[in-house]
């Protein structure tokens, strides 16, 4: 909904301007979420009730860390004052996480409010995804916004890729050394859907698929558990320097590096499981426990910490 003109509309008008989205965001899976740290103020311009306007009203809003919390804390102002104020709002804007801005912020008024001249955002990418007009209060949805010279776009791209790498040059090491030649195959369909997630700047684990020609069970057993535990081991050694020294990028590279065998240890064809299971179904569980555990760990502080 476009935020510089706010009115009264029915609700069917105003579903439509909430569907008027960018292509871009159309195709992205996963919309950008104001992050904890996030700084931002809120501006509503030019309120009005009949002859009495508010000219502006701003509020700085920090994004705090997601927590459980079942009380919605509340903000009162000019408790004593007569005439058209700002009298609360709900939540309090400084105790916000991502979650209550995706949920709505409303300014209640002491009186009905006939129009809002405007609603903007200045700060660290947040924007205004819709706001509605009640009887006596304006309630606002704020989202994420992703710049295009993000880093999160070009470097986080670079650093998801590299994972691939790394499981490639270990499994063809792997190969090499069982006299065996390792070839990757991407389909027409698997190669549509990674350019799909490409595109739509979601880091998926979408990878070819690893072809040992004459490998025996064992062999390629042996192969697919270097391509899932040398990841695995590095995603862990990554964290344990996060612990040490906790920048979120340290933990988006273990994360990166840890998403990839999480996704392949399934006994799934073609994923690189089945051939520890067909080899050993005991072996196979230990390696799923491990990994799996450790995805939970690291990707649980991941969650908290980076996204």
């Amino acid at each position: 909904m476009d935020p510089n003109s706010v009115q009264d509309i029915s609700d069917e008008e105003e579903e439509k301007r909430v569907k008027k989205t960018t292509w871009l965001q159309t195709l992205a899976p996963y919309p950008a979420e104001p992050s904890a740290g996030t700084k931002f103020m809120v501006q509503l311009k030019d309120v009005a009730s009949g002859s009495q306007v508010i000219p502006l009203i701003e509020f700085p809003i920090e994004v705090a860390e997601p927590i459980l919390e079942q009380e919605i804390r509340e903000k009162e102002f000019n408790k004593d004052k007569d005439g058209f104020v700002l009298q609360k709002v709900s939540p309090d804007p400084t105790h916000i996480n991502w979650v209550k801005l995706r949920a709505g912020i409303s300014f209640h008024f002491s009186q009905d409010i006939d129009s809002i001249g405007s609603i903007e955002t200045t700060g660290q990418n947040v924007r205004v995804e819709q706001s509605s007009l009640g009887t006596d209060r304006v309630t606002i949805v704020f989202g994420g916004v992703t710049a295009w010279d993000s880093m999160l776009i070009w470097v986080g791209g670079l650093v998801i890729f590299l994972p691939l790498w790394f499981i490639y040059f270990v499994q063809s090491w792997a190969s090499r050394r069982e006299n065996l030649i390792l070839q990757h195959e991407t389909g027409p369909v698997g190669g549509g859907i990674q350019l799909y997630f490409a595109g739509a700047f979601s880091f998926m684990p979408l990878t070819s698929d690893v072809v040992v020609p004459n490998a025996d069970v064992e062999q390629r057993s042996r192969i697919a558990l270097w391509g899932l535990m040398a990841p695995a081991c590095f995603s862990l050694l990554i964290w344990s320097l996060w612990l040490q020294v906790p920048d979120s990028r340290i933990l988006f590279v273990s994360d990166a590096f840890l998403i990839f065998p999480m996704v392949q240890c399934f006994p799934l064809n073609p994923l690189e499981g089945i051939y520890v299971w067909r080899r050993s179904k005991l072996l196979w569980f230990l390696t799923f426990i491990f990994i799996m555990t450790l995805f939970m760990i690291v990707a649980s502080a991941g969650l908290k910490s980076v996204i």
